[in-house]
């Protein structure tokens, strides 16, 4: 891997550390000034960092063209050959830089998701190659410039130098000094639109603006396949919240069948598709369906997300892992993805592991309620309830709903010291949460489980699983009207404060009875705990 140094202006430092953190993800090495010891002195450690780096990154915006800094560290970088320019405002740079290609972020407004970030990745990975090479494109015929060469067809890389991803895409005619860009076929507005959306589905934080964002693409594009999908995509998670307009669902199906009648195999179109049908699908069905999306869109994180949760769920738990390190793969910044990482080092029994995760997850993102939840849960069930309970009486938001915080204070009081009295506190207190709430019901179980009350931990999965037993969900629960996906939500089945269930000779009719088996034997594996 490269190693990278980051040219910017101070002004700009709130995008220029998210870009260092993804550059970093990826395995380069960036410096950037904020690497300079103290004492050390200030010329002397940026000319050694420029000097050394193999490529130097600078972003160009508002402030940085009239910084001399910025100016000269570009200065160096471009005659050394490693400049690779890149847009963060819409700006011209200054004299000196016009006549190269940059890449175009622009419409990057510094969140944690970078769109344009593999145009960046691959002018650096172009430059650690070929140092020599100038990585910059002419805008025009240029007066006594060697015209960069490509690599060769062997090289591994596309014989297009791609400098700025699909937005500033630029090629050559040896020889003939033409040159043209993908900017002119490619609008920046309706892409950033897209990207906007595409970022809320991966960091699962779709909302009425994601869906307004998308609709103003399709306005642009009304015969998108692409944009038509997403549309669909966002719409059928916008309506999974109580607040939705009761068309949400209706309006997402119709987006849907548009995008199909262009494109059958749009993967967004698709997701949206199985997303609506939720639980009216088997197990199979839905491995099924996702399996394909992703063969038709390997990179759709949407699909694999779903297919991560399907797969916890069902009990193959290190299939599961596997898929969840691809997606970090593709999106190495997503607090969904790492916090679930920290979450299944938890379940593989890896605690240190986990703790070290989420507390890194938690410090890059402080307000995302999922690492919250995360930290809290490993703690509830590591033998720090404690420490749990201190998280759920500092969160204003959790502790002032009054029945989460009496299922909670008397559950982690429990867990932190079973005395018999607590025990019979929390076991009342589990019973009372999983006739209120199917998603409390999931973690009265854990509970009961983790405390050895095994009976009342199957009386609560069998009343709401398959409203068998004396603890059934009360049917006037708003929640279990408006969404039914806790019935395919079983994941905390095959989690360590289960284990206790799992032996028991009453799991596998549990597991018949919401299909789990029949979906083992079609798929004709048998899931990891099985094979323990």
């Amino acid at each position: 891997m490269a190693s990278v140094f980051l040219s910017y202006d101070h002004e700009d430092s709130a995008r220029a550390a998210p870009l260092a953190a993804a550059l970093e993800a990826h395995g380069h090495s960036v410096w950037w000034d904020r690497h300079i010891h103290g004492g050390a002195e200030y010329n002397s450690a940026i000319e050694n960092a420029v000097e050394s780096a193999d490529a130097v990154v600078v972003l160009w915006s508002g402030n940085s063209v009239r910084s001399a800094w910025v100016r000269d560290e570009a200065a160096e970088g471009r005659d050394a050959g490693k400049l690779v320019p890149v847009l963060i405002e819409a700006v011209k740079p200054p004299m000196g830089f016009r006549q190269y290609q940059t890449i175009d972020l622009a419409g990057w407004t510094g969140g944690k998701r970078i769109a344009g970030l593999p145009g960046v990745l691959n002018a650096i990975d172009n430059i650690a190659k070929t140092p020599s090479a100038a990585v910059a494109v002419a805008e025009a015929p240029p007066r006594k410039r060697q015209v960069p060469a490509l690599p060769g067809p062997n090289s591994g890389i596309s014989r297009r130098l791609v400098i700025g991803g699909g937005a500033a895409t630029a090629a050559a005619i040896a020889g003939g000094g033409i040159w043209w860009s993908a900017r002119d076929r490619v609008d920046p507005r309706f892409e950033n639109l897209l990207d906007k959306a595409r970022e809320a589905i991966a960091h699962n934080s779709v909302d009425k603006q994601t869906v307004r964002a998308v609709e103003q693409a399709v306005a642009m594009r009304p015969g998108s396949a692409k944009a038509l999908g997403l549309l669909a995509l966002v719409e059928s998670m916008a309506a999974q919240d109580p607040q939705a307009a009761p068309t949400m669902v209706s309006d997402a199906e119709r987006a849907a069948r548009r995008a199909l009648a262009i494109d059958p195999k749009e993967p967004n179109a698709l997701l949206a598709m199985f997303q609506l049908q939720g639980t009216s699908l088997d197990w199979f069905s839905r491995d099924r369906n996702l399996r394909q999306i992703i063969a038709i869109d390997p990179k759709n994180v949407g699909a694999i997300s779903e297919l991560i949760l399907l797969l916890q769920a069902t009990g193959f738990v290190q299939e599961s892992w596997d898929w969840n390190e691809r997606a970090v793969a593709l999106e190495p910044l997503s607090p969904e993805f790492l916090g679930r990482r920290a979450f299944k080092l938890w379940i593989r029994g890896q605690v240190p592991d986990a703790d070290k995760v989420i507390d890194q997850v938690r410090a890059l993102y402080p307000a995302d309620q999922w690492p919250w939840y995360v930290r809290f849960k490993i703690y509830a069930y590591s033998g720090r309830a404690s420490a749990a309970l201190a998280m759920f009486n500092g969160t204003q938001a959790m502790s002032k709903f009054v029945p989460l915080a009496r299922f909670w204070r008397a559950s982690l009081a429990a867990l932190d010291q079973p005395s018999a009295a607590n025990v019979t506190k929390a076991r009342t207190a589990c019973i009372e949460a999983a006739q209120a709430s199917a998603q409390l019901a999931s973690e009265a179980v854990q509970v009961m489980s983790a405390l050895g009350q095994i009976d009342t931990a199957f009386d609560i999965a069998n009343g709401v699983l398959l409203s068998r037993g004396p603890i059934v969900l009360r049917e006037s629960a708003t929640e279990a009207a408006h969404d039914a996906s806790w019935r395919v939500g079983t994941q905390w089945m095959f989690t360590p404060p289960a284990a206790a269930m799992r032996p028991d000779p009453r799991f596998l009719p549990l597991c018949d009875g919401i299909g789990l088996t029949d979906y083992w034997r079609k798929r004709g594996v048998k899931p990891d705990y099985m094979r323990a």
